[in-house]
């Protein structure tokens, strides 16, 4: 970067929940400020895959381990994020979330540079609660959110997905990308985040493919994650469904596009995904959280019944029956789609941006 670049860090990392509303709001800095956005991140390899190809300047800290550890590496991660921001214009801070955003946070604070906070799950995270006091203005993905932050520095502009999510391609066109039957059976869509899923990845083929599971002529699409492609791909042939499993997908408004119904987890922005698309689906909140802000996300959705709740420790005895029975009413599946039409949850990106830029009087490139 040069020294007279216009700069906006944007700090998050760990899952693509943090990571693609922060490549999304790039985009719109750039356009419509005229900024050049400072990538501030982690070192896990789903980073990297979900950052592939991006354009923006990349600063990765390690930033992984202990508390002892992560304390230790502060003031190195410190010194990198300022030397990144020194080379050019700094005009403010946005945590994206995780505790990549720290050094970041407190970099924005030393130089008096405004900090920014978005948060889109339905329960603030760690980083978000610490960090609030010192941000000039912190942006929701649920309005549930609201009561945990002063009035005058919260504002709900619901969760920022990916322009292709709020315009879908045609079904026909994403089953052909995907190697489907535009003629064949039901499509159904598993996926675990981001990062895959260890649990559903395990469980789901067995339990779904098993005498009253789902249709036999069902096209499953699973992202698995990389670490267990091969045995997801083993699980489901054995099963003797039709099953096309990727560890990755980029372009996962393709499986969206296609799916009939998924059976999924709960994060932040998989549930705003999931209303932008109107995909019905199963959701198994992930089960290890304390505060299980999963569960709470899926919530609202629930409510409006878009999609239905199933607890991770209910999975093995009625996966493949709730699975099925979706599958097999299409009038249901159909009931869902137009419930989820009515969740305003999803967000373009363009609305955040631009209440930022003027947030932060920085005008217009």
């Amino acid at each position: 970067m040069r020294k007279e670049e216009r700069t906006l860090l944007l700090a998050g990392g760990g899952t693509g929940g943090h990571l693609i509303p922060g490549l999304v709001l790039a985009e719109e800095f750039f356009r419509k400020g005229g900024l050049r956005p400072l990538l501030v991140t982690g070192t896990r390899p789903v980073e990297d895959r979900v950052l592939a190809g991006a354009p923006w300047e990349r600063v990765a800290l390690d930033l992984e381990g202990s508390p002892f550890r992560i304390l230790a590496r502060l003031p190195r991660a410190l010194y990198r994020v300022k030397k990144a921001a020194d080379s050019s214009q700094l005009l403010g801070v946005l945590v994206l979330g995780g505790r990549i955003g720290l050094p970041a946070a407190f970099m924005a604070r030393a130089l008096g540079r405004p900090l920014y906070l978005l948060e889109i799950n339905a329960l603030p995270g760690k980083t978000t609660r610490f960090l609030a006091p010192f941000a000039r203005k912190v942006y929701l993905g649920y309005p549930s959110t609201a009561g945990f932050f002063r009035p005058g520095r919260r504002k709900v502009t619901g969760i920022p997905v990916r322009p292709s999510f709020l315009d879908l391609p045609a079904r026909e066109e994403a089953m052909e990308s995907l190697g489907l039957d535009p003629g064949g059976g039901p499509v159904l869509l598993v996926m675990g985040g981001s990062m895959g899923a260890q649990a559903l990845n395990r469980a789901l083929p067995a339990l779904l493919s098993s005498p009253g599971g789902i249709p036999r002529e069902t096209q499953v699409v699973h992202v698995s994650g990389p670490a267990m492609k091969e045995e997801v791909e083993e699980a489901w042939k054995a099963g003797g469904m039709r099953a096309k499993v990727f560890p990755y997908l980029r372009a996962m408004e393709m499986a969206f596009a296609a799916a009939d119904l998924a059976v999924c987890r709960g994060g932040a922005m998989t549930m705003g995904e999931v209303a932008a698309a109107r995909l019905p689906a199963l959701v198994v909140p992930y089960p290890w959280h304390k505060d299980m802000h999963q569960a709470a996300n899926a919530a609202p959705l629930a409510r409006a019944g878009g999609v239905e709740v199933l607890p991770q420790d209910r999975l093995e005895e009625e996966a493949a029956r709730r699975a099925a029975s979706l599958l097999r009413d299409p009038s249901r599946l159909e009931a869902m789609r137009k419930a989820l039409a009515g969740v305003d949850l999803a967000a373009p990106a363009a609305p955040l941006a631009e209440d930022l830029l003027m947030e932060g009087g920085i005008p217009k490139g």
